[in-house]
């Protein structure tokens, strides 16, 4: 049976969870395109869920190589988005490790400093548009009223002439709302040709700010996925109860050496006891 949701995510980390909640159902991902993901149903299998920012691309030799290290895993990719994989296991859970998640927040970065650079380029732009507006104030500059002139129909009774003028009365009300935008800025800034400026930067600026703030979040909600997944690795090996050195050798830890104390010293207390019985012995 065929399913589809459509959902949209700023986040891979809330993307993954929200696979891994319908792979619980049984749902396989088909396909994902425009936000609308596609789904069989099965009735004997679960399904879990990886994303996955593997650094190239998804149809090089390299990447088909590291999908073959993952075979012996259960783990197999269903879908790729740029360099985003997505991997699916049947039936099991997938580790998420913390180099995934360190190699996901990496990408982030990168968009998160370009995004900061555009920003504050626009910002001081910005600035220096309203000391312009006060300079172009102080001498008593002013612009024309109309920011864009409207185009005039054809006067002409064709097919051809109605559809053109179709098409102009199409551009007219686009130009009257960019006019209505721009006396909006005018009447916020002031009439002058710098606060035309502005109402176009200033946008533009937040919407770069914007884009910086989310990655700069996913970055740093992926190092802390790290730092859990790493956690979770380093109980684990504790949990075991030996590790192993680098040539193989078994070390017990230290909780085993902590239970096997009181053994060694009842064993010890147990020997002095069985002298002294000895010595009694002999000289009576």
């Amino acid at each position: 049976m065929k399913s589809s949701y459509f959902k949209i995510f700023l986040s891979k980390i809330s993307e993954q969870k929200w696979l891994d909640s319908r792979g619980a159902e049984g749902l396989l991902l088909d396909s994902a395109s425009d936000s609308r993901y596609n789904f069989t149903k099965s009735e004997e299998h679960t399904y879990s869920y990886s994303i996955e920012h593997i650094g190239i691309a998804p149809e090089s030799d390299a990447a088909k190589e590291y999908y073959e290290s993952l075979k012996d895993s259960g783990i197999r990719p269903v879908l790729s988005s740029g360099q985003w994989v997505y991997f699916v296991k049947e039936d099991g859970a997938i580790t998420h490790t913390a180099e995934k998640y360190r190699k996901n927040a990496k990408p982030y970065l990168a968009r998160s400093l370009y995004y900061l650079g555009f920003a504050l380029a626009f910002a001081v732009v910005c600035g220096y548009q309203f000391y312009a507006i006060n300079m172009l104030k102080s001498i008593g500059h002013t612009p024309s009223a109309e920011i864009i002139g409207k185009i005039a129909l054809v006067k002409g009774t064709g097919f051809f002439d109605k559809l053109l003028n179709v098409l102009i009365g199409i551009v007219n009300f686009l130009i009257g709302i960019a006019n209505r935008y721009f006396k909006l800025w005018k009447g916020l800034l002031g009439s002058s040709d710098a606060s035309a400026v502005l109402a176009v930067l200033l946008p533009v600026t937040f919407v770069l700010t914007v884009l910086f703030g989310k990655n700069i979040y996913e970055y740093f909600a992926n190092r802390k996925e790290a730092k859990t997944a790493a956690a979770s690795g380093s109980e684990e090996e504790c949990s075991s109860g030996t590790a192993e050195t680098a040539d193989g050798t078994a070390v017990t830890t230290d909780a085993e050496e902590t239970a096997e104390t009181p053994l060694r010293e009842n064993e010890v207390i147990t020997e002095e006891e069985d002298a002294e019985q000895d010595i009694q012995d002999k000289t009576e």
